[in-house]
């Protein structure tokens, strides 16, 4: 699937970027570092809610490495929300 082939390296530089960010002792570089990974998790999402549908365990994958990347920025209510969210949608995804 087109999609997918997209996906993936998104997602996976987003994760590289965020480590590289939380290594930094610059906290200008950090700051860089986390909001290009939100945007590239973000753009992950939305092709994986194309391509899937929001209730798919691919599209619950990133909404998780969101809600990982907003606690990592110290963004807790954001990354509170994500991972209710998450919650919710591994529910209906997994019949709980």
């Amino acid at each position: 699937m087109i999609i997918m082939n997209i996906v993936s390296p998104l997602s996976s530089a987003a994760l590289i970027l965020e480590e590289i960010a939380i290594d930094s002792p610059n906290k200008e570089e950090e700051h860089r570092l986390l909001r290009e990974a939100e945007d590239l998790h973000l753009a992950s999402l939305a092709l994986a809610k194309k391509a899937f549908g929001e209730n798919n365990v691919q599209t619950a994958k990133h909404y998780g490495n969101l809600g990982r990347l907003y606690q990592s920025m110290k963004r807790y209510s954001v990354s509170r929300a994500g991972w209710v969210c998450l919650g919710w949608r591994s529910s209906k995804i997994l019949k709980f």
